[in-house]
């Protein structure tokens, strides 16, 4: 196992408690000083989430940051970075539910005008930022990217 350091530690609070001796499914997750947010396990939350929406919520905004540094690394301008993330869930003959597939749909907006080169650019860099994505080198979950480019 190669060598590390540590560089930043992160701390969140989860709190659940029974009502009148039943298990309750709700969930409140803190990150201290940041946000609270309100969980459910069940699939069919209301407007409490789910874990697999923060999950695939993680790895989008993992991948935005990558991307978005990416070209800014590369002198490619981006005014605007839109994903509307779909997660397929699966089940098995037994009842086990897992993770099938996350699909990220990005939306890339360049101050650009179209031609090849920044196309081909921004192709690339889109695979080498999920490459280089923190959060979605840790799964095993298949994750697709279709990325559709706007040039202003």
């Amino acid at each position: 196992m190669r060598e590390t350091t540590l560089i930043k530690e992160f701390q969140t609070e989860l709190y659940w408690e029974g009502r009148n001796g039943l298990p309750s499914h709700n969930i409140d997750l803190n990150i201290p000083g940041k946000v609270s947010l309100h969980l459910s396990p069940d699939l069919e939350t209301g407007d409490r989430l789910h874990s697999v929406e923060l999950f695939a919520s993680s790895i989008a905004a993992s991948q935005m940051l990558m991307y978005v540094d990416l070209c800014h690394k590369n002198e490619i301008v981006i005014s605007r970075y839109i994903d509307r993330v779909c997660v397929h869930m699966n089940c098995d003959a037994s009842g086990r539910m897992s993770i099938g597939k996350i699909l990220l749909r990005p939306q890339i907006y360049f101050i650009s005008p179209d031609n090849d080169s920044l196309r081909a650019r921004a192709i690339h860099l889109i695979h080498e930022a999920k490459d280089e994505c923190l959060i979605a080198s840790m799964v095993q979950t298949k994750i697709d990217i279709e990325p559709g480019f706007h040039y202003i």
